[in-house]
């Protein structure tokens, strides 16, 4: 997600706000070097030195190598703002978020620093991170659990450094800003029109409502062989609102962790109510649903095998199975008991405004 907003801010001829720079979580460039997953991103300053001193990427790699092992990654800060001329320089780099030593190495290489917390549903944002590290960094053993706690790490040492900067320097409140995806999709003109007036102080360019309709999409494409941007964003040809309603698609492969839950209600957030081990989806929904799913009702054998072919031609707004198992028959005594045992089974959430539910089963 934070890959968009980059491009919005790029749309802005006050700002550069190119690739993924991967600087700031070291000391020096032999420190950042030496780490063997930088082959993965080390495109992202070589297409920026690309850009700013208009030269090709052979010419951007020699004048990082000429940096040298020992220079301090502050120095290279400092060249990039100096390149970048009267424009603001802006470091998108997810890494940067991932430790509150990393954020506060930025309070103290820059004077004026502005913070901008971005921050995503978690069922989507994890989802995409998943995809994002089997397919684009092609680490296959990357679970759930993993990515999940990294988007709790992240966000609280967001929320910690944000909590730090305000109580610190009460007067300089308007140098962060926390800002929701959903809500940055949804009115993206808004949402940057907030992001320049009230914390960069600049002027707020209207190409950044629609940047895919200015040349700030080339700053992402590949400087030889892979951008480090989400590949996503490059396939795009608009802001999509209705990805702010993605996370209802996301099919859980387990509860979430009581402190996502948490990190999640603080920022505002609805969660749906965690599925019980009689309950499973068989049946995704299609795109953003347009309703509430269809619940379909094992046969004898208490399994729902027979419905794996028939449910996604049943809805659009997806197919939950319930399960048969002794804990919903214990102290039934008749099958109207038993029916009401499957109905407290359902999230609530789900059917809203009184909407029928719609059951299938077969005999």
């Amino acid at each position: 997600g934070s890959s968009l907003l980059q491009l919005c801010l790029q749309a802005n001829p006050a700002l550069y706000a190119g690739q993924e720079l991967y600087l700031l979580m070291f000391d020096s460039m032999g420190e950042r070097a030496a780490v063997p997953e930088m082959r993965f991103v080390e495109e992202g300053l070589v297409k920026t030195i690309m850009e700013l001193s208009a030269s090709s990427a052979a010419a951007a790699r020699a004048r990082i190598a000429r940096f040298g092992a020992d220079c301090p990654t502050w120095r290279v800060y400092q060249a990039l703002q100096r390149m970048s001329g009267p424009r603001m320089l802006v470091d998108k780099t997810p890494a940067n978020a991932s430790h509150g030593s990393f954020m506060r190495r930025a309070r103290e290489t820059f004077e004026h620093a502005r913070y901008i917390h971005l921050i995503r549903h978690p069922y989507a944002c994890i989802s995409s991170g998943l995809q994002m590290f089997r397919d684009f960094l092609d680490v296959s053993e990357t679970t759930w659990a993993m990515v999940e706690q990294s988007w709790v790490d992240t966000n609280r040492a967001c929320d910690e450094f944000m909590a730090e900067l305000r109580a610190e320097q009460p007067e300089q409140r308007g140098q962060s800003m926390v800002l929701r995806y959903e809500d940055f999709l949804r009115d993206p003109a808004g949402a940057t029109r907030g992001v320049c007036e009230a914390l960069l102080g600049v002027e707020w360019a209207e190409g950044m409502a629609n940047p895919y309709e200015t040349s700030a999409i080339q700053s992402f494409e590949a400087a030889e062989s892979k951008s480090t941007t989400d590949q996503k964003l490059l396939k795009r040809k608009a802001i999509e609102p209705r990805q702010a309603e993605k996370w209802r698609e996301v099919q859980l492969p387990q509860p979430l962790l009581e402190t996502t839950k948490a990190l999640a209600a603080g920022h505002g957030y609805e969660l749906l109510p965690d599925l019980t081990p009689e309950l499973s989806w068989i049946a995704q929904p299609e795109g953003t649903p347009a309703g509430a799913p269809t619940v379909c009702i094992h046969d004898f054998t208490g399994l729902l095998w027979g419905f794996r072919a028939l449910a996604p031609l049943l809805s659009t707004s997806g197919c939950l199975g319930i399960h048969a198992s002794t804990r919903l028959l214990d102290g039934c005594a008749c099958m109207q008991e038993l029916a009401a045992q499957y109905v407290q089974l359902l999230p609530k959430g789900l059917w809203k405004g009184g909407a029928p539910v719609r059951l299938v089963g077969y005999s």
